[in-house]
């Protein structure tokens, strides 16, 4: 697989990531970066991200064959729209949104019978943003979500598979409100309870109180770090689901508070997940 041109929407951690993923596999000729920034386009030369950057969005997508979505995902629409111009009815084009079912039903609309789109969402970040922290690696042994629909091209999404796997990427096909519901629990849910674990500490202890955490703290909290503009708009985006995913978690925190209210011993649920954490290591 070796596409002449690929134009990548965006040029954060993800993106730029991709541009030297793509390099490492030579799977373009030809990769261009689109940014809202132009102060940044000599940075992104100065780095050799991409072969080219620009903020022309013309200039982007223009002839290319592969178009990947790497912006937030509140403007996704718009510049999908804006592109309608420059794609034909064999340009390849997918994302790499966290929240599918939103994403997938726009996109999917606005790119009908004018490109061939595919919804995927590699899970390869990290809670460093922008493209001086991107790295030819991101993708290793990532897992990446496919989330095709009834619409959606045989053709294509072999070939966004195809794409992902070659990055190094674990595929797991799922129906993009099915994606929402798993990453709501694996992803969305705990970062919200890191980001509130950190508030917990700060409003009820003494200001100095995170000087004195140890390791499991730092690591329970890692992603606290995020953007917070970025992460409000994923967890509005995939509202639902994560209602859904915070009743589950309440249930189990009430069962916890009622075994300590008892004084009975909570060693059996510690267990069961000590014993499922193992098995992430396994993998």
């Amino acid at each position: 697989m070796q596409f002449n041109k690929v134009a990548i929407l965006g040029a954060g951690l993800l993106g730029s990531s991709l541009a030297l993923a793509m390099k490492r596999h030579r799977l373009a000729k030809n990769i261009v970066l689109w940014t809202r920034r132009s102060e940044i386009i000599a940075q992104l030369h100065s780095k050799q991200i991409g072969d080219s950057a620009t903020t022309d969005i013309q200039e982007a997508v223009t002839s290319a064959q592969l178009v990947i979505f790497s912006t937030p995902i509140g403007i996704m629409p718009t510049l999908a729209q804006t592109c309608l111009p420059y794609v034909t009815l064999d340009t390849l084009i997918t994302d790499v949104g966290s929240v599918k079912a939103s994403v997938v039903e726009t996109l999917e609309k606005i790119f009908d019978s004018h490109a061939l789109f595919v919804g995927s969402h590699p899970m390869a970040g990290s809670d460093k943003t922008g493209f001086e922290h991107a790295t030819e690696t991101l993708f290793d042994d990532a897992a990446c979500f496919i989330t095709p629909t009834q619409k959606t091209s045989p053709t294509a999404q072999q070939k966004i598979t195809e794409f992902w796997t070659i990055l190094g990427c674990r595929i797991k096909i799922l129906l993009p409100d099915h994606h929402d519901q798993l990453v709501a629990a694996i992803s969305h849910l705990p970062h919200l309870l890191a980001s509130l674990l950190v508030n917990t500490v700060t409003s009820h202890h003494t200001a100095d109180a995170l000087e004195w955490v140890g390791g499991g703290f730092r690591d329970g909290t890692r992603v606290a770090l995020g953007s917070p503009n970025m992460w409000n708009e994923i967890l509005s985006q995939n509202r639902n689901a994560i209602l859904k995913a915070i009743q589950n978690f309440r249930h189990h925190l009430d069962q916890t508070e009622h075994l300590l209210q008892q004084n009975q011993s909570l060693e059996k649920s510690l267990e069961e997940a000590a014993n499922a954490r193992k098995q992430i290591m396994r993998k």
